[in-house]
């Protein structure tokens, strides 16, 4: 609600990863939560999507929990061993009353 009266934007305030966090598991899903409730209709697969060093994209699922503060990216199946990749969350996204992320929220990694 403060978002919605003050226009503050919307920032990622957890994540199981930290960015450059090493020895990931191959089979991990990835989550991030933001302050606020997100818009459903801007969470999609152009907004928020898994890259491997080569840029190419990661096949996968995205939900987001009830309450709509956490969105989870699970890779369709288990990530390549000792391998680079980013999780990225773009400006797209907004929270209900339309205030976007104020820059992509980008997790960098390397899988175990």
């Amino acid at each position: 609600l403060l978002s919605v009266l003050t226009g503050l934007p919307l920032w990622a305030v957890e994540s199981l990863l930290i960015d450059g966090a090493t020895g990931v598991a191959v089979s991990t899903a990835l989550s991030v939560t933001f302050n606020e409730a997100l818009a459903l209709s801007t969470i999609n697969a152009g907004s928020v999507f898994l890259l491997d060093a080569t840029d190419a994209n990661i096949a996968g699922t995205i939900n987001v929990s009830a309450d709509r503060k956490t969105i989870t990216f699970t890779p369709a199946s288990n990530l390549a061993a000792t391998t680079a990749y980013r999780l990225i969350f773009t400006t797209a996204i907004t929270d209900l009353a339309g205030n976007k992320l104020a820059a992509p929220y980008v997790l960098n990694f390397t899988t175990a």
